[in-house]
């Protein structure tokens, strides 16, 4: 542990102390006991804290020496250390505040006694305290500043409630200013009621405000502060890491952070231009200032390095003593007909925290030229990679700086722009703009030349017969829209240019009234359109009857613009092939034939996009209603599930190898409930999907419920008595859906017939292709209760037994269902055996046994029925 004098001409310490018993030591504290000096040093590897004198002998310490613990005289790698200065006590009270850093707390020890007389910790409140100021204050209320480097945040708690009071940091680490990342020090500034906190994670200094919580950042990095102080005049000493330039080895050194306040004088190179110029304003680019500090420039220039060697730096006032202090600002007149220039920049600051800067500077000067060299802007305008996009030209917006006293000399100037294909090197076009006009535009779109070319650049010809003159080209502007250059996609499409999957066709056009609808034959040219014509012609042409008929395209202003057929050629299917007449603007075509369509893009050849899309006959598909018995229906009663068919539909019956599908809607009016069902083909016998037939899936029958609580698309359909549910389906070739109605009776009462009814289905139940396997109990004498639910095999042996309290029907909230009401248990059996054990294909038995309450009276009658099924597995 050294004292050092931080005059630098004294290099040695004023004190050194290096103890034998003692290693590690981590902090040090310089305070005077009376008339002595003292000196506290904190030992985290030999878990001691030691009072030295100046003398360097042992006054006090506290801990066992070696020996980490929590118990009485105990530390575990204390990091800090100080003496507790209170302003009502004198120091005889001896205390002594420490950051006990392996026991996760902060203690205050009493000299005397040894005894700690105050502690903080708590795992969720403190983890790694590394550093500890006591803060005095005139009413004794003292606070504790305590900097936790595990939990990222510094604190401040009342001595006497031991609540924290203040923070900084929010636990985990971060960059920003109200984040802290491994902090390492946290000291009070009482003469400004500041913190400042040494950020090592962020190599950075904060200084925070504790009145109103505002925080100065050290501008510049401060490489793993791991400690910091306020210094005389404003400044920092830290402890930063620093390259040692005598060996060249990292280490961690003592610093004295803070700006200079004389000014400070920084000058450029001696620049050259190749001919004799007009200086006329200088530049610079510089940080945003801070208070207290300035920038200033002075200039100077000469024909030849002796010229300006010996002439004066110059300020605005033609004096050496005023600065240029605008970034801009016009140089005065001296400094023309000259070659070479010279810039100073004075920065100055009376705030010791901040300094000025100057990132960059420049002067601004003017020459004339009296021969007819052409001005040459070599960068190509327009996109970077000429490959990659169109371009549509639109305007060239040219601004001559004319200046008001010259125009009297304007038949001394002359002018010539050439715009010139940026690819060939071939002018485009050449234009003479009206000397007496200061602003031309020329309409690029109009030009010829320019259509289909992705780059251009300008040739200009300022010409003056006046040494005192020139025509100076002051701004110019080209207006063009690009368009990202995919390849060309042509396609065919309905009558608003969407996609389509295939073209349904009839054997005649048909009329506005009629029934059936057919599509007519669009096409669609997408990317690189601003390089077509205002009508682009294209053949579609078929693959059986070789009918070809042309489809005119224009530009379809949209979104995103493309190129659109203006009317939709009409498609008509025919018996033979030798009905189709080319040229007729109608395409004659056969069921399951093929149009297609070519484009190649007129600017790149090779570029050839196509199109085909299947031409289908349209059919018209019968529509029905199903019961769980796939039978036609026109009537339902609540409890039921619904399915769907449709058949005799060819024309969405596209693919033979892979299943099609089609959607089909559910609705009841009165309720509002909607459903979609999906249906699917039906394969045909030789393993193919071309039947044309759809039906809904067995576990995927819509219920009947008078439910308010079913929401829409949950497949169960909310209908109440007396209600009609509409089926809907949208057929491809209909312009008007078709409709089918089925009714609910306005009664529960239905007609079974039979004292007991007990029915499964489907039957047979394929187990690996019927999702729901149901079974639908009744009574037309009274009401039912179920007692017994038993399935034997075909040897008669039983396989399975479900008591009558097991069963449960939705529709009823039990095991009892009321005189002609159905009872439907959905998913009854899962195939297993009473044992656990998967049955087999076969035939099996279902004995139902049942309590039945007949109507009008109390007598309860004991029924079975038996029903046979069949399982396939």
């Amino acid at each position: 542990v050294i004292i050092h004098n931080p005059n630098p001409a004294q290099l040695e310490p004023i004190w050194n102390l290096r103890p034998a018993s003692y290693a590690g030591p981590s902090d040090s504290d310089f305070f005077r006991e009376g008339e002595q000096n003292r000196v506290l040093v904190t030992y985290k590897t030999s878990h001691v804290v030691v009072k030295f004198s100046f003398g360097q002998s042992v006054l006090w310490s506290y801990g066992q020496l070696g020996t980490p613990g929590i118990g009485a005289n105990q530390l575990d790698s204390p990091s800090d250390a100080v003496k507790v200065h209170k302003a009502s006590v004198s120091d005889t009270t001896s205390e002594y505040l420490i950051a006990d850093t392996g026991n996760n707390r902060v203690i205050i020890v009493d000299e005397q006694s040894k005894n700690i007389t105050w502690s903080f910790s708590g795992v969720d409140t403190l983890s790694a305290p590394v550093d500890v100021d006591y803060i005095t204050t005139a009413d004794s209320n003292d606070k504790i500043l305590v900097t936790d480097q595990t939990l990222h945040r510094v604190l401040i708690i009342n001595r006497a409630t031991r609540q924290i009071e203040w923070s900084w940091g929010t636990g985990s680490p971060g960059s920003t200013i109200y984040e802290l990342n491994n902090p390492s020090d946290a000291d009070y500034v009482p003469a400004t009621d500041h913190v400042l906190i040494a950020d090592k994670g962020n190599n950075r200094i904060l200084e925070i405000n504790l009145a109103d919580s505002t925080v100065w950042v050290w501008p510049n990095p401060v490489p793993e502060v791991e400690d910091v102080d306020a210094y005389e005049s404003a400044g920092f000493l830290v402890v930063q890491k620093e390259t040692v330039k005598s060996t060249g080895a990292l280490t961690w050194l003592p610093t004295v952070l803070r700006f200079t306040e004389a000014p400070h004088e920084i000058f450029s190179d001696i620049y050259q231009v190749d001919k004799s110029v007009n200086f006329t304003n200088i530049f610079w680019r510089a940080d945003t200032l801070a208070a207290g500090t300035t920038i200033g420039f002075q200039f100077r220039s000469g024909i030849d390095f002796g010229d300006i060697a010996k002439n004066p730096w110059l300020g605005p006032d033609a004096d050496t003593t005023s600065m240029y202090t605008t970034p801009g600002q016009e140089l005065i007149a001296k400094h023309k007909v000259h070659q070479l220039y010279q810039f100073k920049a004075i920065l100055q600051t009376t705030n010791p925290r901040a300094t000025p800067s100057v990132s960059q500077y420049g002067v601004r000067y003017s020459s004339y030229d009296t021969t007819a060299t052409p001005l040459i802007f070599p960068r190509p305008i327009g996109p970077d990679s000429a490959e990659q996009v169109t371009v549509a030209w639109d305007s060239l917006i040219i601004r001559w700086n004319i200046p008001p006293e010259e125009r009297n000399y304007k038949n001394d100037l002359d002018f010539r722009l050439s715009i010139n294909n940026a690819e060939t090197g071939q002018p485009v076009y050449t234009y003479k703009p009206n000397p007496y006009s200061d602003i031309d535009k020329i309409r690029l779109a109009e030009i010829p030349g320019l259509r289909g070319v992705k780059r251009i650049y300008l040739t200009t010809n300022l010409i003056t017969h006046n040494t005192a003159l020139t025509p100076r080209l002051d701004k110019w502007k080209v207006i063009w829209k690009q368009t990202e250059t995919e390849p060309s996609i042509v396609e065919f499409v309905d009558e608003n240019y969407e996609s389509k999957p295939f073209y349904t066709a009839a054997n005649y056009i048909p009329g506005p009234s009629d029934t059936v609808f057919v599509d007519h034959v669009y096409l669609k040219i997408s990317n690189n359109i601003s390089e077509l014509e205002d009508v682009v012609p294209l053949d579609v042409s078929s693959s059986v009857t070789q009918d070809v008929e042309t489809s005119n395209l224009s530009l379809k202003i949209a979104d995103v613009d493309f190129y659109g057929s203006d009317v939709g050629l009409p498609i008509v299917v025919v018996d033979n092939i030798s009905d189709a007449v080319v040229g007729n603007d109608t395409l004659e075509v056969v069921d399951r034939d093929s149009l297609r369509v070519e484009y190649q893009s007129p600017q790149r050849p090779t570029e050839i996009s196509a199109d085909s899309i299947l031409i289908v006959r349209g059919t018209v598909g019968r529509f029905t209603v199903e019961n769980v018995n796939r039978q036609p229906i026109t009537n339902a009663t609540l409890g039921e599930r619904l399915y769907l068919r449709v058949a005799s539909e060819t024309d969405r019956s596209l693919d033979p190898v892979l299943m099609d599908s089609l959607d089909v809607k559910l609705l009841n009016i009165n309720t509002r409930d909607e459903e979609t069902v999906t249906l699917y083909e039906v394969q045909s016998t030789g393993g193919g999907y071309d039947t044309g037939e759809f039906i809904s899936p067995d576990d995927a029958g819509i219920l009947l419920r008078d439910d308010p609580s079913y929401l829409p698309e949950d497949g169960v359909l909310y209908t109440r008595l007396g209600d009609v549910v509409h089926a809907i389906y949208q057929d491809n070739f209909k312009r008007n859906p078709t409709l089918v109605y089925v009714s609910i009776p306005d009664s529960f009462t239905i007609q079974v017939a039979q004292p007991l009814l007990c029915e499964v289905a489907p039957n047979p139940y394929y187990a690996s292709r019927d999702g729901n396997f149901r079974m639908r109990v009744a009574s037309s004498i009274g009401t039912l209760t179920v007692t017994k639910i038993e399935v034997y095999n075909i040897a008669g042996e039983k396989v399975l037994q479900i008591n009558g309290d097991e069963v449960n029907f939705p529709d009823w909230g039990g095991n009892s269902v009321g005189i002609n009401r159905y009872g439907i248990l959905e998913n009854w059996w899962n195939l297993l055996s009473d044992s656990g054990h998967q049955i087999s294909s076969g035939t099996y038995w279902v004995k139902l046994q049942a309590d039945v309450l007949q109507e009008n009276s109390n007598v309860v009658e004991k029924m079975s029925t038996i029903t046979k099924f069949v399982v396939i597995r």
